[in-house]
């Protein structure tokens, strides 16, 4: 079977497309404080987890059943939430990250002002989150209804447009990028590199910008996630020792392709947002991060397909909850 999958080559075949939608708010929105390790985006992501659960044939929360300790949907064939809420692979057991990614720039940049309009970037990351773009649009529809949670208050909202990109593959979208000698990349909310200390349930951050961007580390993240997610979005019957090894080799690969790239200029700002708790998984967690951007240069061309999925579906941590957006500019 390993033979049918080419880590290096097969990732390239995933299908994106993007939304961008344009929402009216029924009261104008404004985001005074915040609670610890909460943003804007985190209140988009908890609204459409919320809202995803109305989809669920059994009723909210129904397929969440637990069996010797992991969840199990009563009916995968006709349901949708497991995709769109926090898939779970029985074969690696655990989750990725939810491949339907929302980005509002009027929300995050509205620095206390008041919003009566915002435009809603999505990406549909992978053959099961596009095949659902209807009813992710209801999703969409149905947060609206519900509102928004803003100052402890919920703000319903409308959409009054929805433009949709083409679904081009990432093979497709790496055409534009051929000649580029220079990429800029902004890290619009703060990206978390992390992981656990001594302190049970809590995390700390692994990076230090002292040392300048963690490159080579944030790409090799993205090629493993990539690689893990579209053997898992493809269905292939593969255990889980096949697929760890494939996505070692592309996590290896993007390791390698980031030593031929320099960072021209760094101007990166230190987030600390406290800590979250998680009611799944019944811990606390910092939200340790930075945004800010970053010039990139040099041999770029072996490291194009990471780069490009850095800036599709973010990087880091706490992907689903919205942290870790990226955008790439080519020059």
């Amino acid at each position: 079977m390993t033979q049918t999958y080419h880590p290096l080559l097969s990732p390239l075949e995933l299908p994106v497309k993007t939304l961008t939608i344009q929402c009216i708010t029924e009261y104008p929105l404004q985001w005074i404080s915040q609670k610890n390790g909460s943003t804007p985006s985190t209140s988009l992501a908890g609204s459409f987890g919320r809202a995803v659960w109305q989809l669920c044939v059994f009723g909210e929360s129904a397929c969440e059943r637990q069996t010797d300790g992991e969840p199990v949907c009563q009916q995968p064939d006709k349901c949708l939430v497991h995709c769109l809420y926090k898939p779970y692979s029985a074969i690696h057991r655990r989750d990725f990250a939810r491949p339907v990614f929302l980005y509002s720039p009027t929300l995050e940049q509205q620095q206390g002002e008041e919003i009566s309009g915002f435009t809603l970037e999505v990406t549909l990351w992978g053959r099961q989150a596009v095949s659902s773009q209807t009813a992710v649009l209801q999703v969409i529809k149905n947060m609206g209804i519900t509102g928004l949670r803003c100052e402890g208050v919920l703000i319903p909202f409308s959409i009054i447009s929805v433009t949709a990109s083409p679904v081009l593959s990432i093979a497709e979208r790496l055409t534009v990028w051929q000649s580029m000698n220079h990429l800029l990349l902004e890290f619009m909310t703060p990206l978390l590199l992390s992981s656990r200390d001594g302190q049970a349930g809590y995390f700390r951050k692994t990076y230090d910008l002292n040392n300048g961007l963690p490159l080579k580390l944030l790409l090799a993240n993205v090629a493993y996630e990539w690689v893990a997610w579209d053997i898992e979005d493809r269905r292939l019957t593969l255990d889980k020792s096949e697929r760890h090894s494939l996505a070692c080799i592309a996590r290896n690969a993007a390791r390698l392709s980031a030593e031929g790239l320099t960072v021209a200029r760094l101007q990166l700002t230190e987030i600390d947002l406290g800590s979250r708790f998680s009611r799944r998984n019944q811990h606390e967690y910092v939200i340790q991060g930075f945004t800010g951007i970053a010039d990139i240069e040099g041999i770029l061309q072996p490291a194009m397909p990471w780069l490009l999925a850095l800036s599709l579906a973010g990087g880091g941590q706490k992907r689903a909850l919205g942290f870790g957006v990226v955008r790439a500019w080519v020059r």
